[in-house]
């Protein structure tokens, strides 16, 4: 009899994490479709499997802060690396530039998580937009005649930077 119930009991589960997963999906789908980056916001969130488990915005705003520090990171760790391999070369010294803003870029960020736990969300708000500008000021210490090595990665950042600013933005309404 045991066995016969093992089935049912399977299918009762799968069925149920399934109802489960789309609806933290839905939640993720109706706070983004509030942001003016909503497919952006989608995109982000949902490569985090964190937001699947969340039900409210400021979760969802702490995941997105986290990985948007966490990108801006590697972005700062890369740039530091390329300036060392490019010592006294012309492009060692916008590299070099570019990874002190990204720099402090994390460090806006991490100012944000701490305003963030306290819920300061203004605050919060306002160390994501200083942050905001560091990719295009980045791109801009290249000037003419040089390209970026990190055009990709810092409009991702840019991307990411923007969709927890306008999370930020709901949790401030």
């Amino acid at each position: 009899m045991a066995c016969d119930l093992r089935l049912p009991l399977a299918l009762l589960l799968a069925i149920s994490a399934i109802r489960s997963s789309s609806g933290d999906a839905n939640f993720i789908m109706q706070t983004c479709k509030q942001t003016q980056t909503s497919d952006k916001c989608v995109s982000l969130l949902q490569s985090d499997k964190r937001s699947f488990n969340v039900t409210t915005v400021q979760a969802l705003t702490q995941i997105s802060l986290d990985l948007t520090t966490t990108k801006t990171s590697q972005v700062s760790a890369t740039l530091s690396t390329m300036k060392d391999q490019h010592t006294g070369e012309a492009i060692a010294e916008p590299l070099g530039q570019c990874a002190q803003l990204f720099s402090h870029a994390v460090d806006d960020l991490q100012d944000a998580a701490e305003s963030m736990g306290s819920q300061s969300y203004e605050a919060a708000s306002t160390s994501v937009e200083d942050a905001l500008n560091t990719p295009d000021s980045c791109e801009k210490a290249f000037g003419e005649g040089m390209k970026s090595p990190v055009t990709q990665d810092a409009q991702i950042v840019k991307d990411d930077l923007s969709v927890t600013s306008n999370l930020l933005d709901l949790l401030s309404a």
